[in-house]
């Protein structure tokens, strides 16, 4: 690795003018200060333009899309842009801590490593934290394999970095077919070339919205995660044809997000057909797969019970039971 390799910040924006000047300050604040940072705005209609232009520093480079698309395609667009040894990412309304870059690039001398990522505290509209990120070991990082994150996903976009390197060695770019998961698709594909670090401190945090809780949010979630295993499945067979129970327990997390979403529907009989297969595999599917004959109310009390208790919402359902 370079004595002082430079990172290239990935922001996207879209009418983001209440969080983006906070989430530019953070980069700003850095300890570390090889950086640019490429902001991609996908057609903006409110002052995101006026307040990025009104920072006077030569690494803000802004670029403005001509109309909007999707997620996938507007990071793609802001990747091309990136000259950077390394590639971190903050969303708009996300926050780093000061010593994020410090922290987290040396883990880079190991060649092994393509990812790099960290703990994050949740904030709300106010940047107060409403849940932190807690991780019972005594170790400051724990090397991350493809399996560990297939079974436990618990990366979030503003806390990670990834190599130029291992960027190319998976293509480059984002699905762009992909509004929800484009992240865990990429980081997956590389992680099936290279490990990930997790650092077990909190250098970011991610601001949860309620927009995030919708029917529709989690549907689409549903229905991208399922294209992204079938996507798996083809691009990785040798992998999982020896890592056969682990796919067995992907899919039985399949059917219980189903579950939750379509007694959530009012759709019980359904939801019953998806978790039927597995509800003597524990007891907390067994009794939900009984109280579902009651209609949606009593699991729904619990799920809005969990998600008020918790502050934040993770990257799948299961992580709320």
């Amino acid at each position: 690795m370079k004595k002082n390799p430079l990172v290239s910040v990935i922001m996207n924006c879209y009418n983001g003018e209440e969080y983006i000047k906070e989430a530019i300050n953070s980069i700003l604040a850095q300890t570390f200060q090889n950086f640019e940072i490429i902001l991609f705005d996908n057609a903006s209609t409110d002052k995101s333009r006026s307040i990025v232009e009104s920072y006077e520093d030569n690494r803000i480079k802004y670029f403005w899309a001509d109309k909007h698309v999707n997620l996938g395609t507007a990071r793609n667009h802001a990747i091309e842009k990136a000259e950077g040894d390394y590639i971190a990412f903050l969303d708009v309304d996300d926050l780093w801590y000061p010593e994020k870059l410090f922290q987290q690039i040396p883990f880079f001398n190991d060649p092994s490593i393509g990812l790099v990522y960290c703990l994050t505290n949740s904030i709300n509209s106010k940047s107060e934290i409403v849940n932190s990120a807690k991780f019972d070991s005594n170790q400051s990082a724990t090397k991350i394999s493809f399996f560990d994150l297939f079974v436990n996903y618990d990366v979030v976009l503003s806390s990670s970095i990834i190599s130029k390197e291992a960027l190319l060695s998976v293509n480059g770019n984002f699905d762009n077919l992909l509004e929800y998961a484009e992240e865990y698709d990429l980081f997956m594909r590389i992680c099936s070339k290279y490990d990930a670090i997790r650092s077990n401190n909190i250098h970011a945090s991610y601001r949860k919205h309620d927009s995030q809780c919708t029917n529709r949010y989690f549907e689409l979630a549903i229905r991208e995660e399922e294209y992204i295993l079938s996507k798996f499945l083809l691009l990785f067979p040798n992998l999982f044809n020896s890592n056969i129970k682990l796919l067995e327990k992907k899919y039985e997390m399949f059917a219980w997000e189903k579950f939750l979403y379509f007694v959530s529907q009012g759709n019980a009989k359904y939801a019953r057909e998806k978790i039927r297969p597995f509800i003597f595999r524990s007891i907390k599917k067994f009794i939900f797969y009984g109280l579902s004959f009651f209609g949606k109310h009593t699991i729904m009390f619990m799920w809005d019970y969990k998600r008020r208790k918790t502050g934040n919402l993770p990257y799948n359902l299961n992580k709320w039971f």
